[in-house]
């Protein structure tokens, strides 16, 4: 204790002066409260001037996909209408087993027909046969 005692006052004045350094540390590192408040206010202001013009270019894009969406389903909506149109014109399966009966009637008819036009085609072997004979006796002749 006595050390202290003796050398208390030069214990004490290095005390302040380091406190002095420190503070002076202190001042030139940070800023002032009223630096700092007026900084902060800029950057708020700037954030808030960000924000504000990057919500009106999300408005925009917005109403553009807005827009591009809307003509999109219109085009679809076309579509779809156009390909039901179509879809009404192809035949059911109704309509396509009622046409095979149809076929199949056809061919049972050419079928039937087919030994009577052997016939005809005989008829007209002989048509013709007699015609030529009778050129060829009128030129004769």
């Amino acid at each position: 204790m006595e050390l202290f005692e003796k050398w208390q006052t030069l214990i004490v004045s290095v005390a302040a002066g380091l406190g002095v350094l420190v503070m002076a540390f202190l001042y030139l590192r940070f800023v002032s409260r009223p630096e700092f408040n007026k900084h902060k206010a800029q950057t708020t202001e700037q954030i808030s001037t960000a924000k504000t013009h990057l919500t009106e270019q999300l408005s925009e894009y917005k109403a553009e996909i807005q827009d591009q969406l809307a003509e999109v389903k219109r085009s679809v909506k076309d579509e779809v209408a156009e390909l039901e149109k179509r879809l009404d014109k192809v035949p059911t399966i109704e309509d396509l087993h009622e046409l095979e009966l149809k076929i199949e009637r056809l061919n049972t008819n050419i079928e039937s027909v087919k030994p009577g036009l052997g016939h005809v085609q005989k008829l007209t072997d002989l048509l013709m046969e007699n015609e030529l004979r009778e050129k060829r006796h009128g030129s004769d002749a």
